[in-house]
This record gives C-alpha cells, structure tokens and sequence, in this order.
C-alpha cells in the first residue's frame, strides 16, 4: 500500500468512525485507533480486530486498511458499527466464572441501552427526520 493509499484510506475510515461514535453515543469509551498497512496474520479477511478493557470503558481498534480499501462506503459503515457493537458487547465475551455472567450482562446491557438513549435523543435534536430511502412516493391529488 502507497502512502498516498494509505492516508487516503485512513481519511475515509476516520469520517466513518467519527460519525459512528457520535451516533451510537459511544463517548464514554476511550476508542484508540490503530491504522495497518498489512492485512491480519491471523485471517486475511478481517477488517478490524477490537480490543476491549470494559471495566475501563477502554477498547483499541485495529484497522486493517488493505481490507478496507477493497470495500464500498455502505459496506464499510456496516464494518464500522459491527465493530462498535464488538465494544458494547465484550463483558459478554470473556465470561470466566457463571457468576460474573449477571453483572457483565447488565453492563453490556447497560452500555447497548445508553447508546438506543443517545440515538433517540440525537434524533429528537434533529428538526425535520432524515430521509433514509432515496426513492420517495410522489403523492397527486385527483382531479376530477
């Protein structure tokens, strides 16, 4: 990957990530990013491999660029919040005793119910609602 590719790719992803984290309320989480020139050694087919520290509210994202540039923008914002989510859910992940199962669970729970609040509220700042279908039903009055 050129560096031009890569700054490129870095740009694109960053708009993504910045528009995510804002709509999915995931601010109170420190997101660290982290930019790959190289695909996974694990699975050539990631995009992005995440990292959480829940209990710090913690969580370092790994993009893998070459894989990212192979896809489109509605492709990569459903990379983006799949990745996001990965964040909201891991206590559920790392489950280690069945008694800690309660109180990650509520976490999670709790992490996925702030993030529906913050979309509801950020969408009620919203003045007229977004059109999310382009293909809109025209309307006309009969005239007899």
């Amino acid at each position: 990957m050129t560096d031009k590719e890569y700054e490129k790719q870095i740009k694109r992803l960053q708009k993504v990530t910045k528009k995510w984290l804002e709509a999915m309320g995931i601010g109170w989480f420190q997101v660290d990013m982290e930019y790959s020139r190289v695909v996974d050694s694990d699975s050539s087919s990631n995009a992005a491999v995440v990292n959480t520290q829940w209990q710090y509210r913690n969580a370092h994202i790994t993009w893998y660029l070459p894989v990212i540039a192979e896809v489109n923008d509605d492709k990569l914002n459903n990379i983006v919040v799949h990745e996001f989510v990965h964040i909201l859910i891991n206590p559920l992940t790392i489950v280690d005793k069945s008694e800690d199962l309660d109180i990650q669970h509520e976490y999670a729970t709790e992490c996925i119910a702030r993030a529906f609040i913050w979309v509801r509220e950020a969408g009620q700042k919203d003045s007229k609602p977004k059109q999310i279908n382009k293909k809109v039903i025209k309307h006309k009055e009969k005239k007899s």
